[in-house]
């Protein structure tokens, strides 16, 4: 009895493990002596750019021993071809250079830093230029910009640093500036459509009416306008109410917008809109508010009223002396007599192109240019390196070259640099940094020898092949040998 129970065990078990490896055996066509014997597809690898983005064989286009194309050519695989046939083999011929830059060449070969506007500020203040100066020279700022921005910065680190410069001092002097615009060209709706959610604004009636200041999309040229509702809603004290305009640093400030008025009906017509500011606003009720009309002063009442839609646009504006220093409101309301139904008396208002506007005291500059500078971290500094030579703006004009391959530039640098380093020895070397494209520089020295700057040249290019196979369990590929 339990020799026929234990029996049944060892048949039970041996029948399970036949089942998996029946399972195994056939997972996706699975057959290890048929897949060792495939012929393998042979690709001549020259996707270099595919690899990650900063990567030495996606910038230079070959491996070397510090750069071996295993992994590469194993993550572009399972990226190209993933869910291949298991046992799968391919045959991939790459370029392959039998030698490496020296440490600091790899470490200089990066993408640039760029000298933003904050930076710039943080140099010069409130009133600033972006560029450096005899006064705030670039190789005293950048270093502290630096230590802001790479506070773990490591011994040894560089950084390629853009930046302008100008050799002389910026004037200080009133510059336009604007303080609040609104075009209206986010917003979209039509006749009766939605109300005016200007950030920051209030928009609303006062009275029980639901009349307010709504979006119309006025035509493909002008776009979309704030305007009063005039349609089958009774009257009310419609307003909208900008949001705090500061004008503490603003002279010779000036408001304007487009105003047009449309279906009037005239004789017996009135004027319901007015424009208001204030500088007090507590956000829930106008009339807590004192307020100054400026409606006469903007020439309202003068532009043309006419019987249909608003053909008539006129740019009105009025000066605010009397605010400068301040922080104001400006307001629009409409408002008509609360009558039951239609108020066919009512006059149709639209307004556009909302600007407030002044001068502030400014900074500017002359001219300045556009400069490459390379810095290196040690003992705790950043220091300039110039002991490098990185192409500027005017050397890449001079070329004819926004930026280079490594074949390029073995043919146009030679040359450029017997016009830029002076008196060199015989033997002399010397570490350029030019662009590879917009944003990453790639490192290479050159030597002077029999009266002209060479290339120090490398070992040649050779072809090299790589074997991988699409494996099981993993379903991925990997190197293999080559005598398999």
């Amino acid at each position: 009895m339990n020799i026929n129970l234990g029996m049944k065990r060892i048949l039970f078990i041996l029948s399970i493990s036949i089942v998996c490896l029946y399972t195994v055996s056939c997972r996706k066509d699975w057959n290890e002596e048929d897949a060792l014997s495939q012929e393998s597809e042979t690709i001549s690898f020259v996707d270099y750019k595919a690899l990650p983005k900063t990567s030495f064989p996606a910038l230079n286009g070959y491996f070397t021993p510090l750069n071996e194309a295993s992994g590469f050519l194993e993550e572009w695989l399972n990226n190209k071809r993933p869910g291949a046939k298991i046992g799968e083999v391919v045959s991939i011929t790459y370029d392959y250079m039998d030698y490496d830059h020296p440490d600091s060449l790899n470490n200089l070969s990066r993408e640039m830093t760029v000298v933003q506007t904050e930076d710039y500020k943080e140099v010069w203040g409130d009133l600033f230029v972006e560029s450096f100066t005899p006064s705030k020279p670039a190789a005293t700022e950048i270093p502290l910009i630096l230590k802001r921005h790479y506070p773990d910065a490591q011994e040894g680190a560089y950084r390629i640093v853009r930046y302008h410069q100008s050799e002389v001092e910026p004037t200080v002097e009133l510059i336009d500036h604007v303080v609040y615009s609104e075009d209206f060209s986010t917003f979209n709706g039509s006749s009766g459509g939605a109300k005016v959610a200007l950030p920051g604004a209030f928009n609303d009636n006062l009275t029980t009416s639901t009349r307010s200041w709504h979006i119309y999309v006025r035509n493909e040229d002008w776009g979309a306008a704030m305007y009063s509702n005039y349609n089958s809603n009774a009257g009310g004290d419609a307003w909208i109410v900008l949001p705090q305009q500061d004008l503490t640093s603003v002279q010779d400030a000036v408001f304007s917008f487009d105003f047009g008025v449309g279906y009037s009906r005239n004789p017996g017509e009135k004027d319901y809109v007015r424009v208001m500011i204030t500088e007090e606003f507590d956000g829930q009720n106008p009339l807590n508010s004192t307020w100054t009309d400026i409606t006469t002063e903007l020439g309202v009442f003068d532009v043309p009223k006419e019987t249909g839609y608003p053909a008539t646009i006129r740019n009105l504006q009025a000066n605010l002396p009397q605010y400068a220093g301040k922080k104001i409101y400006v307001a629009f309301r409409s408002q008509l007599p609360l009558l039951a139904g239609t108020y066919a008396m009512s006059e149709y208002y639209v307004v556009d192109n909302l600007k407030l506007s002044g001068k502030i005291e400014g900074m500017s500059i002359a001219s300045s240019e556009e400069v490459y500078q390379v810095f290196k971290y040690h003992q705790n500094e950043w220091q300039v390196l110039n002991s490098v030579y990185v192409l500027q703006p005017s050397d890449y004009q001079g070329i004819g070259k926004e930026f280079m391959t490594p074949e390029e530039a073995h043919e146009l640098i030679s040359p450029l640099l017997t016009t830029r380093i002076s008196d060199p020895e015989e033997g002399e070397k010397k570490t350029v940094l030019y662009k590879q494209d917009n944003t990453q520089f790639h490192a290479e020295n050159y030597v002077y020898t029999s009266g002209q700057w060479k290339y120090d040249a490398a070992p040649p290019m050779e072809k090299r092949t790589a074997k991988f196979r699409y494996t099981y369990p993993d379903e991925k590929w990997k190197e293999i040998d080559l005598d398999l």
